[in-house]
């Protein structure tokens, strides 16, 4: 059977998809803090005021760009360099478990690591069936309008 252009460019967007490595994506601890003291100010009716974060506070939205980082709460802001935040280090990879870790506490094999949560299970197999019943559902449109055609 010879594929037609317009046939293969999908076949094999599905396949560069599909033979991917997934990536494994760097979490940090949480966000990053503040590395000495930040004033935010504001206006109000009655003149200025202000208040003030104490170095290792953590910023849960910091907006900016460039070299300048803007922090806001309520009414208040105020601006830091992104040099005075601290990032946290991504955690350390746990090593991995010899032997002698894999065998449960009766000295027999330890038992498969998809038995532990075993709820997923359904809802997976659920969506693997409703893939494969789409993707043939797909195919018998695709064919059968081909033979009214015809």
């Amino acid at each position: 059977m010879i594929l037609r252009p317009r046939r293969l460019t999908p076949v094999i967007a599905v396949i560069a998809c599909l033979a991917a490595p997934p990536g494994a994506a760097v979490r940090a601890d949480g966000p990053p803090v503040t590395a000495k003291d930040v004033i935010l100010k504001t206006k109000t009716p009655l003149g200025d005021a202000a208040i003030v974060w104490p170095a290792g506070t953590a910023l849960t939205e910091p907006v900016g760009s460039g070299g300048e980082i803007i922090v806001r709460q309520g009414p208040f802001s105020g601006s830091l360099d992104r040099a005075d935040l601290v990032f946290p280090a991504p955690p350390a990879p746990s090593p991995e478990p010899g032997p002698e870790a894999a065998a449960d506490p009766a000295g027999g094999p330890a038992p498969p690591l998809w038995f532990e949560d075993w709820r997923i299970l359904g809802p997976a197999g659920a969506a693997v069936l409703l893939g494969l019943y789409s993707l043939v559902a797909t195919v018998a449109l695709v064919r059968g309008r081909r033979r009214a055609d015809d």
